[in-house]
C-alpha cells in the first residue's frame, strides 16, 4: 500500500483506494491511501489520480464510493473507501 499526498497543510480528507483487474496492473499497486482537501468531489479524486498515475488518462474505468456506484459530482468524506475497476462486460 502507498500513501500519497499533494500539500501537507490543507489537507483532510484521507481516501483509502483499490485498484481491480488490468487496473491493479497500470497502477503498480491494489491498495493505496490518498489525502485530499476537505469538501473534494470524486470528479476532482479521478484528476488526481490521473496525475499519479498517468496510465489511467485514456482507460475506462468505474468507481464505487463505499460498494456503490458513483458519479463524479459526489463530495468525499473522510475514510471513504474507493473502488476502481474496469468496465464490466456480460455476454
Amino acid at each position: 500500500m502507498r500513501v500519497r499526498s499533494k500539500s501537507k497543510g490543507t489537507l483532510t480528507l484521507r481516501l483509502n483506494l483499490l485498484y481491480f483487474a488490468s487496473l491493479r496492473e497500470v497502477t503498480g499497486v491494489s491498495s493505496e491511501i490518498i489525502y485530499l482537501a476537505n469538501k473534494s468531489t470524486l470528479a476532482e479524486l479521478v484528476t488526481e489520480i490521473g496525475v499519479i498515475h498517468p496510465g489511467l488518462i485514456d482507460l475506462n474505468f468505474q468507481v464505487a464510493v463505499n460498494r456503490r456506484m458513483a458519479a463524479g459530482r459526489l463530495h468525499l468524506q473522510d475514510e471513504d473507501e474507493i473502488a476502481i475497476f474496469p468496465p464490466v462486460t456480460g455476454g
